[in-house]
């Protein structure tokens, strides 16, 4: 009963669903319905008559009139179904679209920890794979349903007339064959649920083998076969067990037709034995075996949409559960941010998801506005962490941090806004070079000359100039060396209006040190208009910074300007004379 109840919840959900992303979709699909059931069960009425009446020794003018009537109404519905078909791709279309959509706009509003978590990617790659083809199967197996649910009602009254031990036992014999695929549509769902985490992995191991940026190392360490192998291994214990569930449901099936079929043969004997009788007609037996086979026809092609309506209800779970994935919050307040903002970290420590150690700890700092800070530490030592939290990616778990003494998670979006953020690991936008770096955003043509004639200079060699498309997206397109990529990312950070903080996480990693040292004069000046935050691992940035910070397992260990730590002899004297004796010969 529970279950049924919950199936009525789901379906009450996707009626209201479809008719909001496409208003009277479902009234218009129901009276489609009707018409279509009204013309096929009435022709095949119009034939047992036709019988009947030709048995009966009727004038052929009364005889062709019915005739006339069965053509007319084999004529609407090939009409009506067509358009009936039409309509439900169109309606089909639009529903898979928004549903894309909303997909989207729900991922935008997602906290970056959910990305943390397994088990939500997982679900998130099977709400996207699913989601816009379940929701369109969902709506073409509800179209084809209601047409079926009509047809065998409508089928069914006919067939009382004849008898009603005969409408009984065909409705009877239906029932395993509805429950059979009813139970297959959700335990293939719940299949697929189940593979989600392993194709995930054969998934990846594909993409190893097939996308560009891991092909030079496959082949130089020979591990093609390896990870073909893999693959294999993952690929297969999935279609074993798809293969164990469809011949299941392939005996299940075929012990539903047999027993439709026996249903059938019983009917068929009752009908005959009142024709025999005198209680019935040959044209009620002609109209039973007509009606008989489409009876069964309709039964097998509604209780199939069932199974994959079913299907669909088990995915809205996992629907259910992506709406419910925690948001962040729309800001609180609304405040005008200095050209410069300062920052105040409060006893800031952080951990991260499943993770069994503190990543930032008890964390107390103040970066004044407009100061340039370059933090440095050994890798795992937070300086990242620290970043992220500073863009609201991530919330303390212990503490507070303040812009303009303003909490930052009041105000986090606004910061956004407002800040320029060059990554480690930088997006490579395949797309032109102007669009890579502008987007739609109107820009200062002058800035832009300029952006191309310091940062950008590689253009020169290319005839489109700023129009040249990157990547490999276009046929036409320039594949870009790793060092130019890192200098694009610098130039859209640059090129960002409005900013008020900058963020650069390992921004020169890619590049050699001559266009490195260009780079750090080049945005010298550039910087100093914003309050900036640098992490690096090569200690030569330091010399844009008004203060370094040092990180050592979670916690800022050292504070100073360049000279001030080299005095100190701590942390930071280690890591430059480390990375300093590498340079001598």
């Amino acid at each position: 009963m529970k279950n049924f109840f919950n199936a009525c919840v789901k379906f009450t959900s996707f009626l209201a669903l479809l008719n909001r992303k496409s208003s009277y979709s479902v009234i218009k699909m129901l009276i489609f319905s009707t018409i279509v059931a009204v013309f096929i069960t009435g022709n095949n009425y119009l034939l047992g008559i036709v019988v009947d009446r030709i048995e009966a020794g009727y004038e052929f003018f009364y005889i062709a009139l019915i005739l006339t009537l069965i053509l007319t109404f084999r004529i609407g519905n090939r009409v009506i179904s067509n358009y009936y078909g039409y309509y439900c791709n169109k309606v089909s279309l639009k529903l898979t679209h928004l549903i894309q959509l909303d997909i989207l706009k729900k991922i935008k509003k997602i906290k970056q920890e959910c990305f943390d978590y397994t088990d939500n990617l997982d679900l998130m790659m099977r709400i996207k794979r699913n989601a816009a083809g379940q929701s369109a199967n969902a709506l073409t197996s509800l179209s084809s349903i209601l047409n079926g649910i009509l047809i065998v009602g409508l089928y069914a009254i006919l067939l009382s007339f004849i008898s009603w031990y005969i409408t009984v036992v065909l409705l009877l014999s239906s029932i395993l064959s509805v429950f059979i695929s009813t139970k297959f549509g959700i335990s293939a769902y719940a299949l697929k649920r189940r593979q989600s985490k392993v194709e995930r992995l054969a998934g990846y191991y594909e993409s190893l083998l097939l996308e560009r940026p891991a092909a030079k190392e496959v082949r130089m360490y020979g591990l093609f076969d390896t990870l073909l192998n893999r693959w294999h291994n993952y690929r297969n214990g999935i279609m074993r067990e798809e293969r164990v569930q469809v011949t299941q449901f392939t005996f299940l099936e075929l012990l539903g037709k047999m027993v439709q079929a026996t249903g059938f043969a019983i009917s068929i004997i009752i009908c005959g034995f009142l024709v025999i009788n005198y209680e019935s007609t040959i044209g009620n037996l002609v109209m039973l075996i007509s009606l008989g086979t489409m009876f069964f026809g309709y039964v097998d092609r509604t209780t199939e949409q069932i199974g994959s309506v079913s299907r669909f209800f088990a995915f809205v779970d996992d629907a259910l559960a992506f709406e419910e994935m925690p948001e962040e919050l729309e800001d609180s307040r609304h405040i005008t941010l200095r050209s410069s903002p300062n920052i105040e970290f409060k006893d800031v420590s952080f951990t991260y998801p499943l993770a069994e150690y503190e990543a930032l700890k008890n964390i107390n700092v103040e970066i004044a506005s407009g100061e340039t800070i370059v933090c440095v530490g050994e890798n795992g030592s937070g300086k990242t962490t620290f970043i992220s939290l500073l863009m609201g990616l991530y919330e303390p778990t212990k503490g507070e941090i303040c812009i303009c003494g303003e909490p930052l998670i009041d105000i986090k979006h606004q910061l956004r806004a407002h800040t320029a953020f060059v990554a480690q690991n930088f997006n490579k936008y395949q797309m032109s070079i102007s669009d890579s770096l502008f987007f739609d955003r109107e820009n200062d043509n002058a800035y832009e000359q300029s952006l191309y004639e310091t940062f950008l200079d590689f253009l020169k060699d290319y005839p489109d100039k700023q129009n040249t498309y990157i990547g490999q997206m276009d046929s036409g397109a320039i594949e870009l060396s790793g060092g130019q990529w890192q200098r694009m990312a610098i130039g859209r950070a640059l090129a960002k209006p409005n900013v008020q903080l900058m963020i650069l996480d390992e921004f020169t990693s890619a590049l050699d040190p001559i266009v490195e040292s260009k780079i750090y004069e080049e945005i010298k000046n550039d910087i100093q208009k914003f309050t900036t935050i640098i992490t690096s691992h090569r200690l030569g940035v330091c010399s844009l910074a008004d203060r370094i910070l040092v990180f050592d397992n979670g916690e800022i260990v050292e504070s100073g300007t360049h000279d001030d730590l080299i005095t100190k002899q701590g942390v930071y004297y280690n890591l430059y004379n480390t990375q300093s004796s590498m340079f001598e010969v």
